[in-house]
């Protein structure tokens, strides 16, 4: 695992649960039912693994094509 990896699990999950806190104290404050905070809660875990997926995707589409540039690269030198 790369250092950048790890500061960006880091940083979602402590944005996260900011958000996660902010939501349920509003909440709260405003006297939602229940089964908001249920809702609420599934949201912000599907949210942030989604995010962390997508980013993962990214990642890895942005090695391959560095990889395949470095390769055309060393092949047209030829």
């Amino acid at each position: 695992m790369k250092k950048k990896d790890l500061t960006f699990i880091i940083g979602i999950s402590i944005l996260a649960a900011v958000i996660w806190i902010v939501g349920e104290l509003i909440m709260m404050k405003l006297h939602f039912p229940r089964h908001f905070y249920i809702i609420w809660r599934v949201f912000i875990v599907t949210a942030t693994c989604a995010v962390s997926v997508r980013h993962a995707f990214s990642e890895e589409i942005q090695e391959k094509s560095d990889a395949t540039e470095k390769f055309n690269r060393k092949s047209h030198r030829k």
